[in-house]
């Protein structure tokens, strides 16, 4: 009778513990969650920063481009830990949803692969989590610009033709 109380008791310990474990990796899976998704939302306010907000904002700088004039514009991190943000250029059929079919430049997370699906995904991920304003008069040419983590990046923007043009410099 002995043993089985010692056997009781082992069995009650060893739950408690199997139960104490499961709530540590849930504390720590949902500490982790949260601490990525600020730094997703930081970079979110950022990008939003770069394209609509501020005075030398890309959508300020394409509404003061008069005909034949370009402007250099230095573009700082947005995020860090790997997250690999673009500007991209969306003049294709397909669009994300903020650019309500029209050309349109974006700032978002890369998911571009090898795989013929990359350019969907990409767009998804654009809508997601990614700002986008509406250039109509946007040159049909494909921008991909990556915003490096540890360095500015800096991009020219240019009218000609009244269309609008942005490249790396």
């Amino acid at each position: 009778m002995l043993k089985t109380k010692r056997g009781m008791l082992l069995a009650e310990e060893t739950l408690k513990m199997v139960i104490a474990i499961i709530v540590i990796v849930f504390l720590v899976y949902f500490l982790v969650n949260l601490y990525f998704g600020k730094l997703k939302d930081d970079s979110l306010k950022k990008s939003e920063q770069l394209l609509i907000k501020s005075d030398q904002s890309i959508k300020n700088i394409i509404e003061s481009l008069k005909e034949g004039e370009s402007k250099n514009l230095v573009l700082q991190e947005i995020s860090s830990f790997g997250d690999n943000w673009h500007l991209f250029s969306f003049t294709e059929q397909e669009k994300p949803n903020s650019c309500a079919g029209k050309n349109c430049l974006c700032i978002c997370d890369d998911v571009i692969g090898e795989d013929p699906l990359g350019f969907v995904k990409q767009i998804n991920e654009c809508n997601k989590n990614g700002v986008c304003i509406i250039v109509s008069n946007l040159k049909n040419e494909k921008v991909n610009i990556e915003l490096q983590e540890d360095f500015a990046t800096e991009i020219s923007i240019s009218k000609q033709n009244n269309e609008i043009s942005v490249t790396k410099k």
